[in-house]
């Protein structure tokens, strides 16, 4: 588990317009929860953020200028769908010695049998997962081979290791899974045929309602 650290400085004032004024000055308005403790509004700068905002879980430590410190890790983030700037960061709190939830990357590895010998297609479902974990032992993804799966094989998240954390997420989530290549070929037909049928059913009948009149 990576520890960066980040400065920060703490918001007396709160709302859209102090947020809007922040963000022109190039820093984000951010909030910081812990467990027990009143949320502390505070804003990061936004370049420094980018350079710390990997992706990857990492433990912040959130520097002020007056000395004091609260290590965290980046709990959410809101983009300005426009920009794709960040908007606002929330962090959560880390007490050392306790544990805590924390949303963690999968990351896939090999290739699957089913894939290379089998001709089938990998479906990667479910890209992150929640654990509880002590901070100490936070990583940075969890990651996982996928080459032994056979198509029809899924891996869910009961087959992942949880020896050093505990997912929160339900065992039978799937994670993964190989699929005949031919599944996804079929797919269009068959909407194309459904497609079509009502326009055969509405052409019998107006040819039927002008056999009607003429008789």
């Amino acid at each position: 588990m990576s520890e960066v650290a980040l400065k920060a400085e703490y918001r007396d004032i709160v709302g859209k317009r102090s947020s809007k004024k922040l963000r022109r000055l190039g820093k984000i308005p951010a909030i910081y929860y812990s467990h027990g403790n009143e949320a502390v509004p505070l804003a990061v700068d936004r370049k420094e953020f980018h350079a710390v905002a990997t992706g990857e879980v990492s433990i912040v430590d959130l520097q002020f200028e007056d000395g004091k410190r609260m290590p965290g890790v980046i709990r959410e983030i809101q983009w300005d769908p426009v920009t794709l700037e960040p908007v606002h960061v929330d962090f959560l709190g880390v007490t050392y010695g306790e544990a805590m939830e924390v949303d963690v990357h999968i990351h896939l590895t090999g290739t699957p049998v089913g894939v290379k010998e089998q001709g089938g297609v990998l479906q990667f479902l479910t890209r992150t997962v929640t654990i509880e974990v002590m901070p100490k032992d936070i990583p940075d993804h969890i990651e996982v081979d996928v080459s032994h799966l056979k198509v029809h094989d899924t891996l869910t998240v009961a087959d992942l290791d949880q020896s050093t954390y505990k997912i929160v997420d339900d065992p039978d989530t799937v994670i993964a899974s190989v699929v005949p290549a031919r599944v996804e070929a079929e797919a269009e037909p068959a909407e194309a045929e459904e497609e079509a049928e009502p326009e055969v059913v509405g052409k019998a009948k107006k040819e039927e309602e002008e056999g009607e009149k003429e008789g």
